[in-house]
């Protein structure tokens, strides 16, 4: 599950963003990208319910390692 609040989303002027991020998740079909079972809203976050997989986001991936070789650039793109 990944939540996600509100008011970040409102201070960092993102709400675009995340509203194109949920349709991408709901719609996307693609063996990388992880859909969504359900998304749900408290009054402070908003959920996004996926299946478990093992390793987490692609974003934090990339936060972590700061650049991909190119190898793993070609991986991921697929």
């Amino acid at each position: 599950m990944k939540a996600v609040k509100k008011k970040a989303i409102i201070d960092e002027d993102m709400l675009e963003s995340a509203m194109l991020e949920n349709k991408i998740l709901q719609e996307g079909n693609h063996p990388f990208l992880m859909g969504t079972e359900y998304v749900f809203q408290t009054d402070n976050k908003i959920m996004f319910v996926m299946p478990f997989a093992i390793g987490g986001e692609l974003f934090e991936l990339r936060k972590r390692k700061r650049r991909f070789s190119e190898e793993e650039a070609r991986f991921y793109a697929a």
